[in-house]
């Protein structure tokens, strides 16, 4: 069955629900994209809307605002609970090495053969224009495309069908072993049932930290800065264990891997960050919000308002406008621990290396000497919007918003240039190590540091 239309007047009730509510309370919702563009952006969206449209189809007009807005912690997706029944999505997933976009995966049997060939056109469009089309929808931080293109990647087939439609085949264009061009029509498969898990079990949320010495080389894995998983596993203990070993084994060479880690909460940073920065520290510069109250009267009816905010009672009026917020995380000196890391340090990071993620690896590479290897880590380097969400649905066209509203400004000194840490070694799998789960950032990272002893 047809989603039902959205008439034109209730379309413009929706975006003014959430321009007023992304002006009310996103601290950081000028950051990387001015008054006037974002004012500019709605009006022409506003004028261009035909008499109406279905709840899919506005989301087509309206997703590129999450790339416009570029705040990696606020969304404008379709609600899962409204999503149509029937719809469409491709069988086979992608992955992007450089400028070639491959297929990785797929769920019929019979393509199974196509799986590592380069693909060239979808249905007659190159596949490179097809992924920056798609890119517009995704969210990131600032001008960051690492992150973007992650998770692009993992939520391919769904994304392809909400902004190009669902069909029942695909035409795709592919290399063959002799680099000829192939085209053949795939048939799609339903949405229900074929979806790509969620990021939280992407990017390790309920893990933990491993650690294991290879060839004299300390190599801690932090999967998650989530401090109610890390409690579980009993985290703090865990890094005391852990810095101890090292410490007796007299480890000259550690690397902290935070791949994949989609950040969590700041203690869980500034207690790993004790082990590994010899001078005291304090975490952030300053945490603030645009509102001391909220205005219930601008959605009443469709919004979900979080009941206890960081620190209200203690917000003091800034001479930036915004509101400081005295009490919380990450505004305590913190002190070195007795047994902290000060021999070589090695970072790897990737687009999934997000929020506190970044923000762990920004720390390191303003306060210590470190090496980062991998990709540019997907979270902002100087700061974020996140950590306490408005959730909300409009009204109208049910799409699913989040709008967070607390500013942490990271204490660095560096511009915002919109770019997460970059890193020293540009590394990555190509398409034959991923399908072979291979490690090439870690394979990298061990011939260099063989190098250094040796002196190479």
């Amino acid at each position: 069955m047809a989603q039902p239309k959205i008439p034109r007047g209730q379309l413009i009730q929706d975006l003014e629900i959430l321009k007023r509510n992304l002006e009310a309370y996103h601290t950081g919702l000028y950051t990387y994209c001015s008054k006037e563009t974002l004012d500019a952006w709605f009006e022409t969206t506003q004028s261009q809307l035909p008499d109406s449209l279905t709840a899919y189809e506005f989301f087509r007009v309206v997703g590129p605002l999450n790339s416009l807005i570029a705040n990696g912690h606020t969304y404008l997706h379709i609600n899962p609970a409204t999503r149509e029944p029937h719809l469409n999505i491709p069988s086979f997933g992608i992955y992007k090495y450089q400028d070639s976009y491959l297929i990785k995966s797929t769920q019929q049997d019979e393509y199974q053969h196509l799986i590592g060939h380069k693909l060239v056109t979808l249905n007659g469009e190159p596949i490179g224009e097809v992924f920056q089309s798609l890119m517009k929808y995704r969210t990131r931080d600032g001008n960051n495309t690492t992150m973007p293109a992650e998770e692009l990647q993992h939520y391919f087939a769904l994304t392809y069908s909400l902004v190009y439609g669902s069909t029942e085949t695909i035409q795709v264009t592919y290399q063959d072993d002799q680099g000829r061009s192939q085209t053949i029509n795939i048939p799609s498969i339903p949405a229900e049932g074929n979806v790509a898990p969620s990021a939280a079990e992407l990017l390790y949320d309920e893990g933990g930290v491993h650690f294991e010495i290879k060839d004299s080389v300390g190599i801690l894995t932090v999967q998650t800065f989530n401090q109610a998983a890390l409690e579980k596993v009993g985290y703090l203990a865990q890094l005391q264990s852990i810095f101890s070993e090292i410490a007796a084994a007299e480890i000259q060479h550690l690397i902290v891997d935070v791949r994949n880690n989609g950040g969590g909460n700041t203690p869980m940073v500034e207690a790993l960050l004790s082990y590994l920065c010899d001078q005291p520290f304090v975490f952030y510069k300053g945490v603030y919000q645009a509102h001391r109250q909220w205005d219930t009267s601008i959605i009443p009816a469709v919004a979900e308002y979080p009941k206890i905010s960081l620190g209200w009672a203690y917000l003091k009026k800034d001479p930036n406008g915004l509101y400081r917020i005295t009490i919380t995380d990450g505004i305590k000196k913190v002190h070195p621990q007795p047994n902290v890391f000060r021999g070589h340090l090695y970072v790897f990071g990737n687009g999934n290396s997000l929020s506190a993620a970044g923000e762990f690896g920004s720390f390191i590479k303003h306060h210590r000497e470190a090496t980062f290897i991998g990709e540019e880590l997907g979270g902002n380097q100087v700061q974020n919007t996140s950590g306490q969400d408005l959730i909300m649905l409009l009204p109208h066209s049910q799409l699913a918003v989040k709008i967070p509203f607390v500013l942490w400004k990271m204490n660095v000194d560096t511009e915002n240039d919109g770019h997460g840490v970059q890193p020293d070694y540009w590394v990555r799998n190509t398409i034959q190590q991923e399908l072979s789960d291979e490690d090439a950032v870690m394979k990298f990272a061990l011939k260099h540091i063989a190098d250094l002893r040796e002196g190479r």
